[in-house]
């Protein structure tokens, strides 16, 4: 990975956006607080997207399997959860 100044940014931008996006190089960009920023290709930015909502979807299904299991919790049939949420329950 490349890291450049914002400086470095500021005078090949167009340069560096064609790198990422036709070499699908990553490049960091250091600003003067040395933070960092990033640029990527499109397709690597939808992947890290696809992926984390999969870390989400998987602590979701996790809080809900803990819940599920758990005998404290209080159950409910769909038709009374759907009747809560003032739903019709249609029968499959």
């Amino acid at each position: 990975m490349n890291i450049i100044s914002t400086q470095e940014i500021q005078n090949n931008l167009i340069e560096t956006l064609t790198k990422v996006a036709n070499n699908h190089e990553h490049i960091a960009i250091e600003t003067s607080e040395h933070q960092k920023v990033y640029l990527i290709p499109a397709e690597d930015y939808l992947l890290l997207e696809k992926l984390r909502e999969f870390e989400e979807e998987k602590i979701d299904l996790q809080i809900a399997n803990e819940r599920m299991n758990d005998p404290t919790q209080e159950r409910v049939s769909f038709e009374q959860f759907f009747e809560e949420l003032g739903l019709e329950c249609e029968h499959l």
